[in-house]
């Protein structure tokens, strides 16, 4: 699927609120806006097939992205544009992303925050694949794997970050797979 136009709302005024509201995220938790950022990522790759636990359908074509920290929840409002912008409102709308990756800037901090995000949604991305496919429930999972169905709820949850190794293999033993890790090399940016 080709990659989704993300831009922000603007008001009247020209005010962005999800823009303003991440700059204020990023400033003041690090990790809710890496969390966000790591999501407003997975809408541009997606698009509209985006779906829980990542994104959530309200009604009436709005939808929401879903993050969790604790216990906060983050939730942004998007829809589909329907209608072309006129062309002096194409003019002071920027590509979100474009935007959300210069918030994000060259902070080493911050691109670590944001990978350590990235790779928990992605095991449990790939649990919940794994486990569709061979289509099998939580419960039964489960019983396979010798735990809880809350377990395995917890494990397909994007934002759960308490993956350990040994139950990963368990998993995999369990869905005929197997854990590869390799490691690789950090992704240093570059000074300014």
């Amino acid at each position: 699927m080709p990659h989704t136009r993300l831009v922000f709302f603007q008001d009247a005024n020209g005010d962005a609120p999800v823009w303003e509201w991440l700059k204020v995220l990023r400033t003041g938790n690090p990790k809710g806006y890496a969390k966000c950022v790591v999501r407003i990522r997975r809408l541009v790759e997606c698009g509209y097939e985006l779906r829980r636990p990542e994104a959530d359908l309200l009604r009436d074509g709005i939808y929401k992205l879903r993050a969790r920290l604790g216990t906060v929840n983050y939730r942004v409002l998007y829809s589909e544009t329907l209608k072309m912008r006129s062309q002096k409102t194409q003019k002071r709308t920027s590509d979100a992303l474009a935007l959300v990756e210069q918030l994000t800037g060259k902070s080493q901090q911050m691109a670590d925050l944001v990978e350590q995000e990235q790779a928990s949604l992605d095991i449990a991305r790939k649990i919940y694949e794994l486990r569709t496919k061979a289509k099998l429930s939580q419960v039964e999972l489960a019983r396979k794997v010798g735990t809880t169905q809350s377990v395995i709820s917890r494990l397909e949850d994007a934002d759960y970050d308490g993956h350990s190794l040994q139950m990963l293999r368990r998993i995999a033993s369990a869905l005929e797979q197997r854990v590869e890790i390799r490691f690789l090399p950090s992704l240093k940016l570059q000074p300014a």
